[in-house]
């Protein structure tokens, strides 16, 4: 039965489109279309092939001129495509009304921001009622809690109503005719649904910009700033896009719905160069770009000034064009080079994020050019997976953000070890002893078994004059190992500067401390250290300080005690041990 009632209708809209027959209204006043039985009715699909469709270039028609147009054809998915266009389009067909009550059928479309949609229903024996839904409309001064276009149509039980449908817009635009209908229950649902997904999905994408935005200024990190401003702008502009933002969220706001979103597509645009030029470091590795990128922002906050001034929607529209297709490619190119030449690994997950809304973006803006019978994806469909997308990289760039913070923290910590440490051979150097033996002492003093001894090599001006300063180099590294060696867990070894080491370490006893230094020496003395065949015979003096003798003595004060006695074993001829004396209170 289905089957057949399908046929039917189908019968008829040929017999409507027959060459020679137009939709002029009969003496009783019906319109001669194809008609929908409720019954049949599949929600959200297009009615093609059981509707008539008629394009008007000339945006000019009024409902009596347009029924009397010989240019009606029978609507089909080849239809629904109408490329970048500002013409008016008129879609016609029959509701039929086949079950025992009285039913509501909704109307829709999916471009939320349409200049117009007219809705007008034909009773059998009335004049049509007309029903406008414009994109600045109240919404509750709509037929659904929807923010795009959408009329409610009531038919009796037993009856019918034809139905005509006018839309297009002021300035071209990426035009998918496809309406849609509904049982109305459906459509409430269906209404519901799609303003909690993109609620959700802004939500996402806000609260991601909020944290950047948050870490950024505490960081003063502008790359984080610029990135937080363009997730805010991406998340303004698609809930305007689709109606959201303008009918829940600041519906009383005429004003701000008259300015409508040219001008955040130029800004957002402009905040995603601004990010990527300071993410791929161009000022640095590659100047042109940088240059190309700052032209680019200025270029992009001009636009945004002139939709907000000049209010030009017809020259913002294609430039917005160019600009929300060019730069997603743009980007992504760039950090392809900076992750495959450049070697910058965080740039990786850009690629992955502009490569994305570049795939998604070209067929969200163009895709009303293509014509696949079986893609049936409205161009809303499109924006909306862009949209979706757009959430995916909030995600993957803030992976490529959190691995540049942590290059950022392994810099630090490097840079930290580097100032702490002696280039040449790896040890504390004066500011690394200092921090790290001050971390050691007590509230109460130095611990008592805590010994420090000051080293330095005898006669080593004589060896680098001799040998050369790369000998003098390997004879202190030769010693920087002794004193690596003998070192054991919470011992300090440092090279104070030019051949002077230091030794902080824990023993028992006196004598230990002593013999403990003493044994260093000897090993340091009989291995003499080989530099291009020559053999260098070395030894050292030390001075031995026990650093609880001296329990409020800071450790540089701690080091000239030490030195002292070093320099008193030299004194004394050298190659030895002296130990410092406690004074005596």
């Amino acid at each position: 039965m289905l089957f057949g009632m399908r046929l039917l209708a189908t019968l008829a809209a040929l017999w409507c489109t027959w060459p020679g027959a137009t939709l002029a209204q009969t003496g009783e006043g019906r319109v001669g279309m194809p008609a929908i039985a409720i019954s049949t009715l599949h929600d959200g699909a297009p009615p093609f092939g059981h509707a008539l469709f008629l394009s008007d270039p000339s945006k000019r028609l009024t409902l009596e001129e347009a029924l009397a147009s010989d240019g009606w054809h029978l609507y089909s998915a080849q239809d629904r495509n109408q490329g970048i266009t500002s013409t008016d389009f008129w879609i016609g067909f029959r509701i039929e009304n086949d079950t025992p009550t009285a039913s509501k059928v909704a109307v829709s479309h999916d471009l939320s921001h349409l200049s117009r949609f007219s809705v007008f229903v034909v009773e059998p024996n009335g004049p049509p009622v007309r029903r406008d839904i414009s994109p600045v409309q109240p919404i509750a001064e709509r037929d659904f809690d929807f923010a795009g276009p959408a009329a409610a149509v009531t038919v009796p039980a037993g009856g019918s109503r034809d139905i005509v449908i006018a839309f297009g817009n002021d300035f071209a635009i990426p035009m998918y005719t496809a309406v849609r209908l509904w049982h109305a229950a459906t459509f409430e649902r269906y209404a519901t649904r799609t303003s909690a997904f993109y609620t959700a999905l802004a939500a996402s994408i806000l609260t991601t910009a909020a944290f950047w935005l948050i870490y950024g200024l505490a960081m003063w990190q502008g790359r984080l700033v610029y990135y937080s401003l363009y997730l805010v702008l991406v998340a303004y502009t698609f809930t305007n896009f689709f109606g959201v933002g303008y009918q829940f969220v600041y519906s009383g706001e005429r004003w701000l719905q008259m300015l409508g979103f040219h001008w955040s597509m130029f800004l957002l645009v402009a905040a995603a160069f601004a990010f990527a030029r300071r993410h791929l470091e161009l000022a640095r590795l590659h100047p042109r770009h940088d240059l190309t990128m700052r032209i680019a922002i200025l270029a992009n906050v001009a636009a945004a000034a002139f939709a907000l001034l000049v209010r030009q929607p017809a020259i913002e529209a294609p430039l917005t064009f160019v600009a929300l297709s060019a730069t997603p490619i743009y980007i992504a190119w760039l950090s392809w080079r900076a992750w495959r030449w450049d070697g910058i690994a965080y740039t990786k997950w850009m690629v992955f994020g502009w490569g994305l809304i570049a795939l998604m973006a070209i067929p969200g803006i163009f895709g009303s050019l293509l014509d696949v019978p079986w893609l049936d994806l409205s161009q809303a469909d499109l924006v909306r997976m862009t949209f979706a997308a757009t959430v995916v990289e909030s995600f993957i760039l803030s992976v490529s953000l959190a691995q540049w913070l942590r290059g950022l923290d392994v810099r630090r910590v490097a840079a930290e070890i580097a100032a702490a440490h002696d280039p040449l051979t790896g040890l504390l150097n004066r500011r690394g002893f200092n921090e790290a033996a001050q971390s050691i002492k007590h509230p109460s003093g130095w611990p008592e078994d805590l010994w420090l001894a000051a080293i330095e090599v005898d006669g080593f001006k004589q060896i680098s004059d001799r040998f050369g300063h790369a000998a003098g180099d390997v004879v202190l590294e030769r010693l920087a190992r002794l004193l690596v060696e003998r070192r054991t867990p919470g011992d300090l070894a440092a090279r104070y500067g030019g051949d002077v080491f230091l030794l902080l370490f824990a023993t028992p006893t006196r004598g230990k401390a002593v013999a403990a230094i003493d044994r260093l020496r000897e090993r340091f003395t009989r291995g003499p250290t080989v530099y291009r065949e020559s053999a260098i015979h070395h030894t050292f003096s030390a001075g031995l300080v026990r650093v609880a003798d001296h329990p409020d003595t800071e450790p540089a004060m701690l080091v000239l005690l030490a030195d002292e006695a070093l320099y008193a074993a030299k004194r004394a001829g050298r190659n030895r041990v002296h130990l410092a004396l406690a004074a005596r209170g």
